[in-house]
């Protein structure tokens, strides 16, 4: 028997502690430790183990037929089957599959799917001079610039918050500011939160416009949340109709067919997220410029659009590439804004990144973004802020002295403006355990990671011009706060 089998035996003959469950846990090595009831051998969770022929269906405990991975009492089983979360609901009228997916049927290569360990140092060093000439040519300097707004001024002054509640509640506030900032926050507008949770985002909005009833909000998530924030979104009954939320794929998404877009007094959309993961970004994209109903009076889109920067400058005119040339017409007549909070771009796939083919145009196959795609995690894994995880890095005062930040003051925000290089920044490293390869010290790697991120995001930033959408990136918040403190800006040509 080896040091493993002989260890987990050892734990295996220890007595059980009186008045616990007695489900032996061999992943762990150890007992249950939930409490019984008396006569009970097994816990509440660990009753389906309870053998006993005699128990009564109150007692005895059954896995649940629509999910055996959660367990109910045998006698509640018609009770519970009305309220299950795994029970099938019927198709929402805004369902259409794949509608959203950027290359359908899109079936990835053997190489696509191989961990970033898996290829060879020269392969890495191929892609990264790819990324490299890329970055060097197409972007521009990314402005910080850290909003507050006065509604959460009660959120950052509540001691009650701690340091990863204020992280998010500095987020919140500087989105807040950005919307304020760009006049989307006006009557007539539905905001829709894509990948929602909780819908914190929109109950920090509805707090903005609290004496606005002219206002909607539709929270989008393919998951079921607990402890949502709808019913402090809804309110009055009255307010049932204006907050609606979707449990649906984006990528099955089809705004159009969405009852409160829809209506007549709907004037405006806007689009919100914190934090949208990878390819959900791009699904979102096509999902608001691609299925919301379009203006009839509008000039159909050029075949061949122009190139994008981050200064918003006319590049080299892009080849035609009619395997992705869309026909549709340009920018949808209601969407007046995009504000989306980006992360996890470890997560984007060629099928469903929008403006693969600007990035086939620069030279990158289908397993060169992949190999982009993996190295982005570089940019955020192993790398803390030296009191990241104390108290007083998240206290009300920022220092910026250090950086050369300009602050200026009005009566609704606080705004930071500076100009950030990732080159010299104050980033201290820890150990990673993620593979990568040696010739990369930890900054470095950081750097070049963030660049990998940046290129993904300028064929978003393609994607949203060839639709006549102009984007541009910020710095919502400082890397202190998050990681992930890019923010993805667009609105249509005339108003940014």
């Amino acid at each position: 028997m080896d040091k493993g089998g002989k260890k987990e035996a050892e734990t295996e003959r220890e007595e059980r502690e009186p008045g616990r469950c007695a489900l032996f846990i061999r992943k762990r090595g150890r007992y249950c430790r939930m409490p019984v009831t008396k006569g009970r051998e097994y816990c509440g969770e660990h009753l389906t183990y309870d053998l006993d022929p005699g128990a009564s269906s109150v007692k005895r405990r059954i896995p649940c037929p629509l999910d055996p991975h959660h367990t109910v009492y045998e006698h509640q089983l018609q009770i519970h089957l009305r309220k299950c979360n795994a029970a099938k609901k019927g198709v929402p009228i805004c369902y259409r599959a794949n509608v959203n997916t950027g290359i359908t049927d899109y079936q990835p290569s053997a190489e696509e799917k191989k961990p970033l360990s898996a290829f060879s140092q020269s392969q890495i060093d191929a892609v990264i001079a790819k990324v490299e000439q890329v970055y060097q040519e197409y972007m521009g300097d990314i402005e910080e610039v850290v909003l507050e707004h006065p509604v959460m001024n009660s959120d950052l002054s509540d001691p009650a918050n701690g340091a990863t509640a204020l992280k998010h509640i500095r987020q919140q506030a500087s989105i807040l500011g950005h919307l304020e900032r760009l006049q989307l926050i006006r009557p007539d507008t539905c905001f829709v939160e894509f990948g929602a949770g909780r819908g914190k985002l929109s109950n920090c909005l509805q707090r903005v416009c609290v004496n606005d009833d002219t206002m909607h909000y539709l929270l989008v998530d393919r998951d079921s949340c607990r402890r949502k924030k709808d019913v402090y979104l809804r309110g009055d009954p009255s307010n049932e109709a204006r907050v609606q939320r979707l449990n649906i794929d984006i990528e099955h998404l089809d705004m159009g067919r969405v009852e409160v877009v829809q209506r007549p007094e709907v004037k405006h959309v806007v689009a919100v997220s914190k934090h949208l993961c990878g390819s959900a970004t791009d699904l979102t994209l096509r999902c608001l410029l691609e299925t919301l109903p379009h203006d009839d009076h509008q000039p159909m889109r050029s075949e061949n659009p122009d190139d994008v920067t981050l200064h918003h400058q006319v590049g080299p005119a892009n080849p035609p590439d009619a395997k992705r040339v869309c026909t549709h017409r340009d920018s949808a007549s209601k969407l007046s804004g995009i504000v989306i909070a980006l992360c996890c771009h470890h997560r984007c796939s060629w099928g469903q990144l929008a403006g693969t083919h600007w990035l086939d145009g620069r030279g990158f196959s289908p397993i060169d973004a992949h190999l982009v795609s993996k190295m982005t995690s570089w940019a955020v894994c192993g790398v803390r802020s030296p009191d990241r995880d104390s108290e007083h890095d998240m206290e009300h005062k920022h220092s910026f002295a250090e950086t050369g930040a300009t602050t200026t003051t009005d009566s609704t925000h606080h705004v930071v403006t500076m100009t950030t290089d990732h080159t010299h920044s104050n980033i201290t490293t820890k150990t990673s355990s993620t593979p990568h390869p040696p010739s990369y010290h930890p900054h470095p790697r950081e750097e070049v990671g963030l660049k990998c991120k940046r290129v993904l995001d300028l064929a978003r930033l393609h994607y949203l011009r060839e639709r006549e959408m102009e984007g541009r990136l910020l710095y919502f918040v400082s890397r202190s706060t998050s990681l992930e403190n890019v923010l993805l800006i667009a609105t249509p040509k005339t108003n940014l």
